[in-house]
């Protein structure tokens, strides 16, 4: 729910008159008109929160999170992400770019392709590589591009950053 859809590479502004139907006018807050949108699975008999990319929408979204002091940097870091396809006939894959503290250096990676319809755990790793000039770096923003999947819908129901401790 902490996710927001970024415009040009940027944060959309909040618009005086939300309810337009622009999604931009909600500051990149993810919502039931927005690009993706943030929705319950099924209204009050499954309140699970997911977000769905509508057919053919490649919309990026981005968070920040703080990161922990124990980190052991001379391991990589793991994002994991439990993600379901609406149908059965794409399987995008997601391209991860993480940014560790300020003036960072973006890094790339790519998941694996997203397939089934049944959520399951997609892991993109951020190489230790990566990771060696950022080890006072106590902070992270993470964007998230979908791959092309123009038939199916694209679910991530939750997204978590693992790491190695000291």
């Amino acid at each position: 729910t902490q996710l927001r859809e970024i415009n040009s590479n940027d944060i959309p502004v909040m618009s005086d008159s939300p309810l337009t139907n622009d999604p931009a006018g909600f500051g990149g807050l993810l919502c039931k008109n927005s690009t993706p949108i943030l929705e319950y699975v099924n209204g009050d008999t499954d309140s699970a929160f997911r977000v769905k990319w509508a057919a053919s929408n490649v919309d990026k979204v981005a968070f920040a999170t703080s990161l922990p002091p124990d980190i052991d940097w001379s391991q990589g870091l793991t994002l994991r992400i439990w993600a379901a396809m609406g149908g059965a006939t794409d399987t995008p894959t997601l391209t991860i770019e993480s940014f560790f503290g300020k003036g960072d250096t973006k890094v790339s990676s790519t998941s694996g392709a997203i397939t089934g319809t049944t959520e399951a755990l997609y892991s993109v790793t951020v190489a230790y590589a990566s990771l060696e000039t950022n080890v006072r770096k106590r902070f992270a923003s993470i964007e998230i591009t979908p791959g092309a999947h123009g038939t199916d819908t694209l679910l991530i129901y939750a997204i978590c950053l693992e790491y190695s401790r000291v």
